[in-house]
């Protein structure tokens, strides 16, 4: 549970049982206003199942690196696991921030995860710099923003069970390398973090495949592949990995048009009809991807994967000269949203004049626009609510 949305609580809550959950409350600094808003949901649900404040305890555990805080809000010494403040949330995995995952996989489980990222550490420590892996993807991003710099960064995981992956990546990568100043404060005079995107193939072959083979620009694909856990009777695993295969070969090669003319007349086309049709079956080619594979998905593989990933962006910061362990874009729009939440609530219960503090126009205007939606809205529940009989 991480987004401040109330309908993500709604849609989790009736899968759960409050008198055998437990709430791992997962925030760097206790500040984060997100999951602080869900804390408190979370607590008042149990309150409400007749869970009392001093048995909360047994229900409450917390991941910080600010301990005190955790414990002035109700977390037993006992369910507090601390981490270092040094450690940014896109690179924590790996500390007590993992806590749920290795609840979900177990010990075993997620010392092998560490087992993996340790053994790709030290492949990136040691290799040469030709046969490094880690390096060698930095190189090709790196290159590749070089030569179209609006284009975005494209990752296709060809295994089911890595289909969040892509989101993993667009905050390791674009909020570590989403940056516009070198380590000095000096303005850069070059493209940093493309946006990263994609989705698990082969479903993203009938969504926006079209659009990388076809479309005006080129972007970069990763495909990421894993071998099957076990034979599939229906061939399901080859089908997956021939798609994936024949996709990174389609965008090399693409298609021509004299190769598509040749196609369409051994289809008995007419050559009026061959005329019209071809140009819109060319495929340019000369598209660039790059093809992982990773053996079969195990902790250990999967450890190994997310810390490629992360050498990767630290080696794109180095060569970009930017620093890649802060987030200061993240923290403007929490410092506005502060006084804007104020407005709008003030607004929601009648103050006509609360948005006249906030500076940008067209953000007044949608505090006074959203503030009357609220009221309206609540004037209509209140009205449909049923009650009680004099």
């Amino acid at each position: 549970l991480s987004n401040v949305d109330p309908a993500a609580w709604q849609i989790l809550q009736p899968q759960l049982d409050p008198h055998a959950s437990l709430a791992i409350i997962a925030s760097k600094s206790w500040r984060t206003l997100e999951t602080a808003r869900n804390m408190d949901g979370v607590v008042a649900w149990f309150e409400a199942a007749g869970i009392s404040r001093a048995g909360l305890a047994r229900h409450l555990a917390g991941v910080t690196a600010a301990p005190a805080l955790a414990a002035a809000s109700g977390i037993a010494a006992d369910s507090l696991f601390p981490f270092w403040d040094w450690v940014g949330g896109r690179y924590s995995l790996w500390s007590a921030i993992g806590l749920p995952v290795m609840l979900a996989i177990g010990a075993p489980g997620f010392q092998a995860m560490l087992a993996g990222a340790h053994e790709m550490d030290r492949h990136f420590a040691q290799a040469p710099l030709g046969e490094n892996a880690p390096v060698a993807l930095a190189l090709i991003a790196f290159w590749n923003r070089l030569l179209d710099p609006a284009a975005t960064e494209v990752v296709a995981p060809y295994c089911d069970p890595l289909r969040r992956l892509p989101s993993y990546l667009q905050q390791l990568q674009m909020e570590s390398n989403g940056k516009s100043v070198d380590e000095t404060g000096h303005a850069l005079d070059w493209h940093t973090a493309a946006v990263t995107w994609g989705a698990a193939g082969t479903d993203a072959q009938h969504s926006f495949f079209q659009a990388l083979h076809q479309g005006t620009a080129a972007h970069p694909v990763e495909f990421v592949l894993a071998l099957p856990d076990q034979p599939d009777p229906q061939r399901r695993d080859e089908a997956l990995l021939a798609n994936a295969v024949a996709q990174a070969q389609a965008l090399m090669l693409g298609r021509s048009r004299e190769e598509v003319e040749r196609a369409l007349r051994a289809a008995g086309m007419a050559e009026a009809q061959i005329a019209a049709a071809a140009s819109h079956r060319v495929h340019a080619g000369d598209r660039p991807s790059t093809t992982l594979l990773i053996g079969r998905l195990t902790p250990q593989s999967l450890g190994a994967l997310i810390a490629l990933y992360e050498h990767k962006t630290a080696v794109l910061a180095w060569l970009w000269g930017i620093n890649p362990f802060d987030q200061w874009g993240v923290e403007l729009g929490k410092q506005m949203a502060g006084p804007i939440e104020t407005a709008l609530h003030a607004t929601r219960a009648g103050d006509a004049s609360a948005s006249a503090a906030i500076a940008d126009p067209a953000a007044r205007a949608w505090v006074e626009r959203l503030g009357a939606a609220l009221q309206t809205d609540d004037i209509l529940r209140s009205a449909a609510a049923p009650r009680a009989r004099d």
